[in-house]
């Protein structure tokens, strides 16, 4: 039963529900069947399963993170081409039909902060001196997404430009503090929230350079 639940093409929830329920027959069995000698064989097959499982439960789980970030950053996309449209009012209503269309972000807290930045977008299209509120509401988000994509380069092991290296070298310190006072250090839990700000930072700025740090972060976590 548990060689044929690897070939079945099952979720995360219902893969690991499986497996759980398997587990405790195996438990309930071996605690009331005498040593035989098959049992090592059993017993080789049934941890070489249990491995295989594991890998592909990882796997899974790593395939649904980088979808909900997928999410995130559609969501980021659509802000930051009607922030940035030549005529964001004319377009507004073509992008609220787009919006809607969206898939959904999983997470409550994501849903209601992108709901709100959405809104908060939507309120400075139009209006007395629109486009000036606009413009340094954008260069606050770029500014954030600076010290964000520093964050992110420091976790995932990417160089950053040498007029950061002092503050990355800060971060890393006060990193090591915090790491040595909490235990553990930085997590695909961490990359996941620091990508959740990143996203929920739109719409930013155009920054090019900014732009390819992030790719290049991306482009490492993705490896990992």
């Amino acid at each position: 039963a548990a060689e044929a639940l690897l070939a079945r093409d099952l979720s995360v929830d219902a893969l690991t529900e499986s497996w759980q329920q398997l587990e405790r027959q195996w438990r309930d069995h071996a605690a009331v069947t005498p040593p035989r000698a098959a049992g090592k064989t059993v017993e080789q097959r049934w941890r070489a399963v249990e491995t295989a499982l594991h890998d592909r439960l990882r796997a899974l789980r790593a395939a649904h993170e980088w979808q909900s970030v997928a999410c995130l950053a559609a969501r980021a996309a659509l802000c930051e081409r009607l922030a940035q449209a030549s005529d964001p009012v004319a377009a507004c209503a073509a992008a609220q039909a787009e919006w809607e269309a969206l898939a959904v972000p999983e997470d409550a807290a994501e849903r209601a902060a992108f709901a709100a930045r959405w809104q908060q977008l939507l309120a400075l299209l139009d209006g007395e001196d629109a486009a000036a509120r606009r413009a340094r509401w954008l260069e606050e988000n770029r500014r954030q997404r600076e010290m964000l994509c520093l964050r992110l380069e420091i976790l995932a092991g990417v160089a950053s430009p040498p007029e950061w290296v002092a503050q990355r070298m800060a971060l890393q310190v006060a990193r090591l503090q915090n790491k040595m006072s909490a235990g553990g250090g930085g997590t695909p839990a961490d990359a996941r929230a620091l990508l959740s700000a990143w996203y929920l930072c739109a719409p930013a700025a155009a920054d090019d350079a900014l732009a390819t740090r992030f790719e290049r972060v991306m482009h490492r976590l993705r490896e990992a």
